[in-house]
């Protein structure tokens, strides 16, 4: 079922990915009318949404862990992406690559959550499969 679901949300993540990619002006203009912001804002939204299809396995984790009785490995899970990762980036990248580091900060946060929450997961399913294979009982 779990892999159902991240098989759903990188469809849906990947098709609103898609078009924020394919069209960002008119993404943007949802937004304002400016034609300047418009032309700036292309390739910063293009840098921001860059994890985007991916970023759904790192929110299933979260739920998975919750789901499974273990609230610190949910939390973790849950703060990594805009607590543990984009604050420091934020304040971090900007000094190495000025406003640009700003941008990345998200897409680096998104990658570093995604990579944590999957390591963990399957980890965690590592544990699942020894917990439910049967136990060979000796012949007497």
């Amino acid at each position: 079922m779990l892999g159902i679901a991240i098989g759903w949300t990188v469809a849906i993540a990947g098709s609103g990915f898609l078009v924020m990619m394919i069209f960002p002006a008119f993404v943007i203009s949802f937004f304002s009318n400016d034609a300047h912001l418009i032309s700036e804002g292309i390739g910063i939204l293009r840098i921001v949404i860059i994890c985007f299809p991916f970023i759904g396995v790192q929110m299933l984790g979260g739920g998975l862990f919750q789901a499974i009785g273990k609230p610190a490995p949910a939390l973790i899970l849950t703060m990594s992406r805009q607590v543990l990762f984009l604050i420091p980036a934020a304040f971090l990248l900007p000094l190495i690559f000025g406003l640009n580091g700003v941008w990345l900060s998200v897409p680096v946060s998104d990658f570093l959550s995604i990579a944590i929450t999957t390591g963990w997961i399957l980890r965690e399913i590592k544990n699942f499969d020894k917990s439910i294979k049967p136990k060979i009982i000796p012949q007497a």
